[in-house]
């Protein structure tokens, strides 16, 4: 894993944490507005670097190397983090693993689909499948096709800038293998009912377009969190409004909620 820093490190620190299959400049449009308050970190995730030559192995490993990272720059204490997608369960297994100690936090988007070994290889089979295409050699598949298709009709703008992620960057270096090992990983990430983390605020952003059963499922983990409902598509905050995404970290992690 690599870790990119932006701002003045006597500032707050905030850790982003990406979902998966994304590069960590999926944040470089909303954190602008966000650098003269913060010290910024990103993850980036081995396999999904273009600096980093590892294959992605597991999240228990990415984990072990946010934990020690926090260690060692912050004494094992962090101001505030923010997890996108699957980047969400990450930091919801970091608060329960309880190495490192954390004031606020805020899951967004995040799935929190837990499946059995079997059941896992053949969802991060279809993710893998679904990905790689629109990766590697920037064509789209079929399941990519009708997503986008479905999509379209609601909400182009979300579309177009979620494309434009993929499309525009250079992602070829990033391997199947990689693609394979952090879904499944992902899908076998199992969590505690009603989680409470003493001294930690958990905040969940939740896109109301995701559905009712997204919902009774934070609920079931996060019975005490401070919901913050958006009519919106997972992820849609961060990729078409950067700016009130920032404004929104900021009223948290600056404020007294």
């Amino acid at each position: 894993m690599r870790f990119y820093n932006f701002g003045d490190s006597r500032n707050t620190h905030l850790l982003l944490i990406p979902d998966n299959a994304q590069h960590y400049s999926i944040f470089e449009r909303g954190i602008k507005d966000l650098i003269p308050d913060f010290y910024i970190t990103i993850c980036s995730f081995d396999g999904f670097d273009e600096t980093i030559k590892e294959t992605f192995v597991s999240h228990e490993k990415e984990m072990e190397q946010i934990e020690a990272y926090i260690n060692e720059h912050d004494e094992g204490h962090l101001s505030c983090a923010y997890g996108l997608g699957h980047g969400g369960e990450v930091l919801c297994s970091l608060l329960e693993r309880s190495h490192i100690t954390i004031d606020k936090c805020i899951i967004d988007s995040a799935y929190f689909e837990y499946l059995s070994t079997p059941y896992a290889m053949m969802q991060a089979s279809a993710a893998t499948m679904f990905f790689y295409p629109l990766i590697k050699e920037k064509t789209i598949s079929r399941g990519v096709m009708h997503f986008l298709t479905r999509e379209q009709k609601e909400n182009p703008e979300f579309i177009s800038r979620w494309q434009q992620h993929y499309l525009s960057h250079n992602l070829d270096f990033i391997k199947k293998r990689s693609l394979f090992n952090q879904f499944s990983s992902s899908y076998q990430l199992k969590h505690k009912k009603n989680l409470l983390i003493p001294n930690t605020a958990v905040h969940v952003f939740f896109s109301m377009k995701m559905g009712a059963r997204y919902l009774r499922r934070y609920q079931y983990f996060f019975a005490n969190a401070i919901y913050h409902y958006f009519n919106m598509s997972a992820q849609e905050l961060l990729i078409t409004k950067p700016d009130q995404w920032a404004l929104e970290l900021y009223s948290i992690f600056k404020g007294r909620i």
